[in-house]
């Protein structure tokens, strides 16, 4: 029902943070998300964001584009949005973020931070004050940084985030 498009950007981390990270507004948004203080991936945190960027130089956005195929968009009645959105998002972004665990492996000293929560299990136990059950695999997301996922996505790479008002986007 949809076709891939991958794009990335390279830039230097001293940029890409002056330019993107505004932590005072988007953690505001984090705060009234679901999300928050439930997943180990979302805030609050349990890091220093500065300290946890200070070791790299530079910075590669990528981005994957679900375009749906022709007649879809208009197929989706407004009240099955919200599960389409789901049952087509999720496997692209975990079969996406397990491509960037792989290029973690080939590429040294690097690390993948990812966008939105994480979804590698179906219940995290934050809420329990317990442990991450795959700390090795959950990576936290840009907007837990307080980047501007939709400036970064528009001005590095050229692609303006839609989103759902009243029915599916086109992509």
């Amino acid at each position: 029902i949809y076709d891939l498009k991958l794009t990335m950007k390279e830039t230097g981390i001293d940029k890409f943070v002056e330019l993107y990270q505004h932590q005072e507004k988007y953690l505001a948004y984090c705060r009234e998300c679901h999300n928050y203080g439930t997943k180990w991936s979302c805030p609050p945190l349990n890091v220093n964001t500065a300290d946890f960027l200070r070791p790299y130089r530079y910075v590669t956005v990528a981005a994957v584009q679900m375009v749906f195929r022709k007649g879809i968009v208009e197929s989706v009645p407004p009240d099955k949005i919200k599960e389409v959105t789901i049952d087509t998002i999720l496997p692209v972004k975990n079969v996406f973020h397990d491509a960037m665990l792989s290029a973690e492996q080939e590429i040294p000293d690097s690390i993948t931070l990812s966008s939105g929560g994480c979804t590698l299990c179906d219940k995290c136990l934050r809420p329990e004050a317990k442990p991450c059950r795959q700390p090795a695999r959950m990576r936290y997301s840009l907007d837990s940084f307080g980047f501007d996922l939709s400036a970064i996505t528009e001005e590095l790479l050229g692609i303006k985030l839609l989103w759902c008002k009243g029915k599916l986007p086109d992509y």
